[in-house]
C-alpha cells in the first residue's frame, strides 16, 4: 500500500479540525440559547439577517408584501398614470366610481403606500413613488365609461394593458414596456414608444397616431380612421376596415411595402406610414 501523501494528511487534519470546531460552536450555541432563548431573535433584529440551518442570510429592511385599494368618485374625468416599472391594466368598470387596486413589495421607510394619488380639479394623478420604494408593482384600474374623457399613461418599462375602455383622448408613452389594447373606443389615440411593441385590436377611433424607434406597431381598426405612424426600424402592420375614402402615403427607405387596399390617393381619410428600415403591411 502506498504511503499517504502530504495533501492526504492535510485533508485528514483539516477534517478533524472542522469537526472539532463545529462541535465547539454547537456546544457554545446551545449554552447561549439556554441562558437567553431570545438570542437568535435579537441577532436577526439587530443585524437585519435571518439565521437558519444553511447559515445566515441578509434580508431587505422595510420591505413588505402589500395589497392596496383606492376609490374615487366624480368629478374625476381625466386619469394620468406615471410609473417606472409598474405593470398597469385599465378596463371599464361596472360601478359609478373609479377603482384602483395595487399589489407589490413596498419599502415603508421610503413611502407609506404603493401609489401616490392626487386629485387636481377633474384630473386624477396616479404615480409610482420615487426612490425605488416599490418593486414588482402591479396596478389595476377600473374606469366608468361616464367618468373619463382623457387617459394619459407614461411608463419606462412597465407593460400596459387596456381592455374594453372608452375615453375621448388616449395617450400612451413608454420606453420599453409593451402595450396591448383591446376593444378601445376613443376620439383620438396617440402612441409613442422607443423599443416597446404595440398591439391594438378592435379599435374604434377617428384618429390614431404613433411614433417608434425600434418597436413594432400592429393595429386593427373597426371603422375607417385617419392614421399617422413613423418608425425607424420597427415594422408597421395595419388591418383597416375596407373603404374607398382612404388615402395612402407609404414610405420606407430599405423595408418592404405591401398594401392590399391598393394605392388610392384620392380619398379624404389619410393613412400615412413612414419608416427607415422597417416593413409596412396594410391589410
Amino acid at each position: 500500500m502506498r504511503s499517504m501523501g502530504l495533501f492526504g494528511k492535510f485533508f485528514i487534519a483539516f477534517a478533524i479540525w472542522t469537526v472539532a470546531f463545529l462541535s465547539l460552536a454547537s456546544y457554545a450555541g446551545s449554552k447561549a440559547y439556554e441562558q437567553d432563548p431570545t438570542l437568535i431573535k435579537k441577532i436577526e433584529d439587530n443585524y437585519n439577517v435571518r439565521v437558519h440551518i444553511g447559515g445566515i442570510s441578509k434580508v431587505d429592511a422595510g420591505w413588505e408584501e402589500i395589497k392596496d385599494t383606492w376609490n374615487f368618485a366624480p368629478p374625476v374625468k381625466k386619469v394620468s398614470f406615471k410609473s417606472v416599472n409598474a405593470t398597469v391594466s385599465f378596463k371599464r368598470g361596472s360601478g359609478p366610481d373609479l377603482l384602483i387596486s395595487a399589489s407589490g413589495r413596498l419599502d415603508k421607510n421610503k413611502a407609506p403606500r404603493l401609489l401616490q394619488t392626487e386629485v387636481k380639479g377633474e384630473e386624477l394623478i396616479i404615480q409610482q413613488p420615487e426612490n425605488e420604494a416599490t418593486n414588482e408593482l402591479e396596478v389595476r384600474i377600473e374606469v366608468p365609461a361616464s367618468m373619463t374623457k382623457n387617459i394619459e399613461i407614461v411608463t419606462v418599462n412597465g407593460n400596459i394593458v387596456l381592455e374594453n375602455t372608452q375615453t375621448e383622448e388616449l395617450s400612451i408613452k413608454t420606453v420599453a414596456g409593451d402595450v396591448i389594447l383591446k376593444q378601445i373606443a376613443a376620439t383620438s389615440i396617440a402612441l409613442h414608444s422607443v423599443s416597446a411593441d404595440v398591439k391594438a385590436e378592435d379599435i374604434s377611433t377617428r384618429k390614431i397616431s404613433g411614433k417608434s424607434v425600434s418597436g413594432d406597431l400592429e393595429i386593427s381598426t373597426l371603422s375607417p380612421a385617419e392614421v399617422s405612424f413613423t418608425s425607424i426600424s420597427g415594422d408597421v402592420k395595419l388591418k383597416l376596415s375596407p373603404s374607398d375614402k382612404l388615402r395612402f402615403s407609404l414610405k420606407s427607405v430599405s423595408g418592404e411595402i405591401h398594401n392590399r387596399h391598393g394605392s388610392n390617393k384620392n380619398g379624404n381619410i389619410g393613412v400615412s406610414v413612414s419608416t427607415t428600415s422597417g416593413d409596412i403591411e396594410i391589410e
